[in-house]
């Protein structure tokens, strides 16, 4: 008796039902994963980025601020943080940077995702590493709503720290 290679319709359809079911659970998953990282990867991008700064005022013995920019050269007049931001010290009182080498680093946000200050549209450090005025709050947000944001907060003491968002804001 000979045996023939292959599969019975059967056997087909049942691996083709088990990997239905392996993609239709397992995609959701490793893209809420993928968003997951993404999101860790853009908040801890921002603390470093406030920590090098306040580390730099208090090297320098100086301020430093930290602002949204879209050209890295200018500060936005808006809290729109979406296309990134810069850190630069400040001359003569001016909330801009004079000259190109007045700017430290410029990090540009290229993930899809949006990132509000609200009214507080600077984060400004003193020479003793303290931040400037109120605790300042960065809500950071993907298409996934208020439920997966995170929040970026810098206290008076010049700390950044991550939270859920405050009570309050939104996603918009």
């Amino acid at each position: 008796m000979q045996h023939k290679m292959g599969f019975t319709l059967g056997e087909v359809a049942v691996t083709l039902a088990i990997l239905t079911i392996i993609v239709t659970v397992g995609v959701p998953a490793i893209t809420n994963l993928i968003d997951d990282n993404r999101m860790t990867a853009s908040v801890n991008q921002m603390v470093s980025d406030l920590n090098q700064a306040r580390t730099e005022a208090v090297t320098r013995n100086g301020r430093v601020v930290v602002c949204p920019t879209e050209d890295k050269q200018t500060c936005l007049g808006e809290g729109r943080w979406d296309s990134g931001w810069m850190i630069f010290v400040p001359r003569d009182g001016i909330e801009q940077p004079a000259s190109p080498e007045d700017i430290l680093r410029t990090t540009r946000q290229t993930r899809p995702l949006t990132m509000r200050s609200g009214q507080r549209l600077r984060v400004r450090y003193l020479r003793n590493g303290m931040a400037l005025g109120t605790n300042q709050s960065l809500v950071i947000c993907d298409d996934r709503g208020l439920e997966h944001a995170r929040a970026v907060i810098v206290s008076n003491q010049g700390r950044a720290r991550v939270d859920d968002v405050p009570s309050g804001r939104t996603c918009q």
